[in-house]
């Protein structure tokens, strides 16, 4: 959506905490306790992932959708995530698309430059020089039961663009 909602910044902000830079409990005083440091933060960091792909599916998809494909299916997704991304990516992702938030769980911001809306209005700035023929339209598309782009906001996205109506989807999310 435009801006973020209530509900999104909480999920972003758990996000960047699942996140975080974990710090190992072992000792770092000896060559086997180097061994051992690296060995908790590889578990360590397997376990941000599984949380964070968790977290994700269940906060951007319906309970429908999820239910209709089952444990089974869910699971290959969250060992997809695990095994094609790190955390530190994942991480530098948070930051660099919500810059806002300042990490380590704050608040989520949507003055960033990369939110939609900034970047919509950069677009339709941009555009607004421009014949009708000249210009990008495109159709925006929301599940009604999305909790990250909330279908008000996405409204407010397309009429920021100046693009037509917004396609609903019922019981998706």
């Amino acid at each position: 959506g435009a801006e973020r909602d209530d509900y999104a910044k909480v999920v972003l902000a758990s996000w960047r905490d699942i996140l975080a830079p974990a710090v190992p409990t072992t000792g770092l005083d000896a060559v086997t306790s180097n061994r051992a440091a690296v060995d908790e933060m590889g578990q360590i960091q397997q376990l941000q992932l599984r949380s964070f792909a968790w977290s994700t599916i269940l906060a951007t998809y319906s309970n429908e959708f999820v239910a209709s494909l089952g444990t089974a299916r869910i699971q290959a997704w969250v060992d997809a995530v695990c095994t094609q991304n790190t955390v530190q990516g994942l991480r530098a992702l948070l930051e660099q698309t919500h810059e806002g938030g300042g990490g380590g769980g704050s608040a989520v911001d949507d003055s960033d430059v990369w939110s939609p809306a900034a970047i919509a209005k950069r677009i339709a700035t941009l555009q607004s020089d421009l014949s009708a023929d000249e210009r990008i339209v495109g159709r925006l598309c929301v599940g009604m039961r999305d909790n990250m782009a909330a279908p008000l906001q996405v409204e407010r996205l397309a009429a920021i663009l100046e693009w037509p109506g917004v396609k609903y989807f019922d019981g998706a999310g």
